[in-house]
């Protein structure tokens, strides 16, 4: 799988990762099927063309694990929870107090470019208007 994301190009990738989900449907079905429901998602970074510049940030779950694990230690000691809009207002509290702590990240000048890549693989249709574009 790791072979696979090294790849730069989506053919290439694609190709890499079908050969592994065959493989592993030897070896653990479940596992091969679940694969192959995330394949298309899974490969979208090289999809879109920015492995080459932001795929060591993006092609691990590390950001999303250390948001978590901080939102975790923040608001470990909440224990009644009223209601969704309650419990969003304190994660975004927590959010914003621990934003001062959080790395960049490493490529984030390549942002633009994946936000462009992003906007233009999607139906203008189904965009709705911003308010920061």
């Amino acid at each position: 799988m790791q072979a696979a994301y090294r790849k730069e190009m989506y053919q290439e990738a694609k190709k890499e990762l079908t050969t592994f989900h065959q493989e592993l449907q030897q070896q653990n079905m479940r596992a091969a099927n679940s694969l192959a429901e995330a394949m298309k998602e899974t490969l979208t970074l090289h999809r879109l063309g920015g492995v080459k510049e932001l795929g060591r940030s993006l092609l691990t779950t590390n950001i999303i694990e250390n948001l978590k694990s901080r939102l975790g230690a923040r608001l470990r000691k909440v224990k009644r929870w009223v209601n969704s809009s309650q419990r969003q207002r304190w994660v975004a509290m927590a959010i914003l107090n621990i934003e001062s702590r959080l790395r960049t990240l490493p490529s984030a000048e390549h942002l633009a470019k994946l936000q462009k890549a992003l906007l233009d693989s999607v139906p203008q249709d189904s965009i709705e208007p911003s308010p920061n574009r």
